[in-house]
Order: C-alpha cells, then sequence, then structure tokens
C-alpha cells in the first residue's frame, strides 16, 4: 500500500505537547542529577552492568558489535543521508524535510545533555565520552519516530511500532552488555529523545501550514497539501434580504409615498 503523503504534512498531534514534552524532559534531568550527584542508584545500576557485561562472550559479543557499529554516529549519519535522499528522488521534499528534522532533533537534543552531566562511563569500557544519556540508544528512538511517522496512515503503521520498540530495546541492553553504559544511560536517552520528538511535532504542526501556504513549491509533485478551509458564511435573516432599503427623507421632513400609493392617488383624481 503506498505511503499516504498527506500524511507527512501534519505530524502526529500530541494533547498539550508542552506539557508531555516537559515531563519527559524532567524525567531525563531528574534522573541524571541522581545517577551524577548521589549515590541512590549507583549500586544497583553497578550490579546490572557487571551483570550483563558478563554475557559479552561468543555470538552475543558479535551481536553486540554490530549494534554498536550499525548505531554509530558515521553510520547514522550515512543511514540518515541516504535516506533523506531516497524521499527526495521520489519526489518527497516534504517528507525527507520531516525525517531529517526528527533524528536531528532528537539525537542532537541527548548529544548536548551529555556534556551537560559528563557522567563517567563504566569501569571495564575504553570508550570516549560522557556516558549519560547513550547517544545510540537516542539514535534508535528518533530513528524508530521517524519512520513511524511516514508510516502512520498505512498498513505497515502497526508492524514498524512494534519493531521500533524491539529495535530500541535490543540497543539499550546491546549498549549495557557491551559495558559502554548503565542502564540508566539508555533509559535517560529514551526520555530525553521522546521529549525533543514531541516538542519538534507541536513547533512542526503549528508552523509547516503557514510555511506552505506562502511556499507552496517546498512540497514536491508526489505529495499532497491540504487547503486551508474557507471561513463559514453566517445564513442571513428572513426578512432583512439585500432588497429591503429605508425610504429616502425629502425636504420638508416628509417620507415619499411608495409608488403604489401614488398610482392610488392618481386613479383617484382621475376618477
Amino acid at each position: 500500500m503506498p505511503v499516504d503523503t498527506r500524511s507527512i504534512c501534519s505530524l502526529p498531534k500530541v494533547r498539550a505537547w508542552p506539557a508531555v514534552a516537559l515531563a519527559l524532559l524532567a524525567a531525563a534531568l531528574v534522573l541524571g542529577v541522581v545517577v551524577t550527584e548521589t549515590d541512590a542508584l549507583t549500586a544497583r545500576d553497578d550490579a546490572i552492568s557487571g551483570g550483563l557485561h558478563a554475557l559479552d562472550s561468543g555470538w552475543v559479543h558479535t551481536s553486540v558489535s554490530i549494534v554498536a557499529v550499525g548505531f554509530s554516529s558515521v553510520t547514522g549519519l550515512a543511514v540518515l543521508c541516504v535516506w533523506a535522499a531516497a524521499l527526495v528522488l521520489r519526489g518527497r521534499r516534504l517528507a525527507a524535510l520531516a525525517t531529517v528534522l526528527t533524528v536531528s532533533v532528537g539525537w542532537g537534543g541527548v548529544m548536548v545533555l551529555k556534556y551537560v552531566f559528563d557522567r563517567p562511563r563504566p569501569l571495564f569500557d575504553a570508550a570516549d565520552g560522557p556516558s549519560y544519556p547513550s547517544g545510540h540508544t537516542a539514535l534508535a528512538v528518533s530513528v524508530v519516530f521517524a519512520a513511524f511517522f511516514l508510516a502512520r496512515r498505512t498498513d505497515r503503521r502497526d508492524t514498524i511500532a512494534t519493531a521500533g520498540v524491539l529495535l530500541v530495546l535490543l540497543v539499550m541492553f546491546a549498549r549495557v552488555i557491551a559495558g559502554a553504559h548503565y542502564l540508566t544511560d539508555t533509559v535517560g536517552a529514551v526520555f530525553a529523545a521522546s521529549a525533543a520528538i514531541v516538542a519538534f511535532c507541536g513547533v512542526w504542526n503549528a508552523a509547516i501550514p503557514r510555511v506552505l501556504r506562502r511556499h507552496p513549491a517546498l512540497a514536491g509533485p508526489g505529495e499532497v497539501v491540504a487547503p486551508r478551509a474557507p471561513r463559514p458564511v453566517p445564513p442571513v435573516p428572513a426578512g432583512t434580504g439585500a432588497t429591503h432599503c429605508r425610504p429616502r427623507k425629502v425636504p420638508g421632513g416628509a417620507a415619499p409615498a411608495d409608488s403604489e400609493g401614488a398610482a392610488a392617488g392618481a386613479v383617484t383624481q382621475d376618477g
């Protein structure tokens, strides 16, 4: 079934999206403060991370390594460029723009938070850069959101949603098994990326209709932009039509007689 191109002109509308985005961001920030400034979750984080890292051998290690490379920064940028180019070549410039912005906002927002919290990596990891939140997990979340937006009005919607949730869980646990992150790093990435994308949807839905009305060429030839609905015209009450008019005044203050009255007077005088 072909993708309904009208779906990309407006992203999913989340009720009270500012509140939802702020709640998700607050969850990510609070969790970041807890894991970096207190010891409330340190022991449990270390135990989970160490237990899962013990599985990093054999085929599990191979699978974890594939996930690490597949959702790295270099691979993510390459896939995003190819994805956007494919959409443009199919005449879906607006879809390409929405896809690039969705991934960039969700992924980029998490990368900023990394350097805000500057949490050290687990002791058995040699990777560079802060640990909280997980960039690999943020990229997975952003890609899943973008794919769902493209297919949300097709019969592939449920399949993509289910596969997307499983993919995010796979990346989350793969990063912990690899010893590159604590479990809280991956959970914080889900909160932060989701907050950024929910906020982006609200801004896009408010701005893109106005932009397209002024610059309709931004939409590709294969995309449909719904026109602005005309304002309803209120009905005219009966007896107040355009044919009704007030009598004009004549010098002397007397109102002129209507045509029927004048004709009747003329007949009387003749008789």
